[in-house]
């Protein structure tokens, strides 16, 4: 994996470096917040995110600008309820039954309300993104971050990033045991 990954970047090398001006990375608001059944997600997240900080700082002294993208959840063809109950479904059956057994029926059941929950959150405005992008490419001297979202993205989701570890803990497990992202509906396409 560490070779495939290094052969990637040496590729990659060519065309940051023999390209000139601007570079931008999405990120999505999960790399600077893990949640709940999205751990490998917000892991690959965090990844960009640090991949981009760090090319960012290389750069410095060069005219290349590296510009991160992080949007909250918005509403597109990968937040579709249908397309996540199917992958739930398809590796579900294909679980070994002694697993099945261990994450029961209740389980799951709670686990798909708690998907269905999450993915009803993500706003219908992408046309906030778009101007990010636009913003990134036209602007003379763009922001090393766009962060994209709502009122309530805005006061609440990217303030709460700053909060130390162990009470965002505290909140996002007393979120997800009360089912409370239903309250955040209402707020999320504001």
């Amino acid at each position: 994996m560490t070779i495939l990954l290094l052969k990637d970047l040496q590729s990659l090398q060519s065309i940051l470096f023999n390209s000139s001006y601007l570079k931008f990375f999405f990120c999505h608001f999960s790399g600077r917040l893990t949640t709940h059944e999205l751990t490998i997600y917000c892991m690959s997240k965090h990844a960009i995110k640090s991949f981009s900080d760090g090319l960012r700082r290389e750069l410095f002294e060069s005219n290349i600008k590296v510009i991160t993208i992080e949007p909250t959840m918005y509403r597109t063809p990968i937040t579709e309820w249908k397309a996540h109950k199917n992958i739930i479904d398809s590796v579900w059956n294909q679980t070994p039954i002694e697993v099945q057994e261990h994450f029961d029926e209740e389980w799951r059941e709670l686990y798909e309300r708690k998907t269905k929950a999450f993915l009803n959150i993500s706003r219908k405005q992408t046309k906030e993104v778009i101007d990010a992008m636009i913003n990134a490419i036209t602007l003379v001297e763009p922001q090393l971050y766009y962060r994209c979202g709502g009122f309530i993205d805005l006061i609440i989701l990217w303030p709460f990033s700053l909060v130390p570890e162990s009470i965002q803990d505290l909140i996002l497990n007393f979120i997800v045991n009360h089912n409370l992202f239903y309250y955040f509906q209402e707020y999320s396409n504001e």
